[in-house]
């Protein structure tokens, strides 16, 4: 049962934009300390093989390390712990130069994201949070919860409480040029979905 919402998307993807476009760092959810994977910078070349590292030293990890955790692909689906995330399957991204460009933990259950939100504002300070509804097929109606940190990069944390189904969210870690990157992919969607008007 899909509840994704859009609209709780793109209010994230707004605020990320006009953080972008303006010079004015003291926003709710935007904070001036760096925003990272495990200490692993975003956006940066040449730490392909410090993620590599991470996977085979974590415990989460029980299958065959050389295998999954060579980052052969630009998009790699691991086991990786982050946080209160306990042996969690993630989808890593690395650019070109072998930099962290994002970092995908899905379907992890609400209360366990609930509880990394809480984790991430001890860290990075108060998020800025939207509440939405959402609905399923048969119409019951649930509060979704959105966290968004952003840094001064324009890199980050986006955890959505539920996103595909009910009782199960994700969590978003983002370089500022991957984030870039989604809000043109986004405009575009919105764009041919208004051509169907």
């Amino acid at each position: 049962m899909m509840i994704f919402n859009l609209n709780s998307f793109r209010g994230a993807l707004a605020l990320i934009l006009i953080f972008l476009s303006s010079s004015i760092v003291h926003a709710q959810g935007v904070n001036t300390q760096k925003i990272t994977f495990r200490d692993i910078e975003l956006g940066v070349d040449g730490v392909k093989e410090k993620i590599a590292e991470i996977c085979k030293e974590d415990k989460a990890n029980t299958r065959d390390k050389e295998k999954t955790c060579n980052l052969e692909k630009d998009r790699e689906l691991m086991w990786l712990t982050y946080g209160n995330l306990q042996h969690t399957l993630a989808w890593v991204s690395i650019g070109k130069n072998g930099s962290l460009e994002q970092v995908e933990f899905n379907g992890e259950a609400t209360g366990s994201l609930l509880g990394l939100a809480e984790l991430l504002s001890e860290k990075y300070g108060k998020p800025h949070k939207e509440t939405s509804s959402v609905s399923n097929r048969i119409g019951n109606k649930f509060d979704k919860h959105t966290f968004t940190w952003i840094d001064k990069k324009g890199n980050a944390i986006i955890i959505d409480s539920l996103h595909e189904k009910v009782g199960e969210g994700r969590a978003l870690i983002l370089s500022g040029e991957r984030l870039k990157a989604m809000n043109i992919i986004n405009k575009v969607i919105t764009e041919s979905q208004k051509s169907k008007l």
